[in-house]
């Protein structure tokens, strides 16, 4: 897919364990990396997630997807992803376009 993909979690965190079981779900590939909450944060995750400095924190591609909003956010970018890695960004195009002459946007 070419996408950058760190999970920033702590394993007891039952948020982490769904972000992680959605990730598997979808046999997305990604990198750990265990925080430790009770000692010291990461650079990191401070970084990533300055105000709550919690986890699960998904950074793809460098942008942050904090707490259980990362859930939905798997859920929906990799469905999409799928659609078009399975039936042609070409095709989802030419529906488009149909689309828009059938509803008449231009006049």
């Amino acid at each position: 897919m070419g996408d950058d993909l760190v999970l920033l979690d702590y394993w007891p965190s039952p948020f982490g364990m769904r972000v992680r079981i959605a990730l598997a779900e979808k046999g997305i590939k990604y990198e750990y990396k265990e925080e430790d909450l009770t000692n010291n944060r990461s650079s990191l995750l401070l970084q990533m997630n300055p105000v709550y400095q919690r986890v699960p924190v998904l950074i793809r591609n460098a942008k942050p997807v904090c707490e259980y909003i990362a859930v939905q956010y798997i859920d929906q970018w990799w469905m999409w992803h799928l659609f078009l890695a399975t039936v042609g960004f070409k095709l989802v195009r030419r529906l488009a376009a149909s689309i828009y002459r059938t509803l008449d946007l231009d006049s």
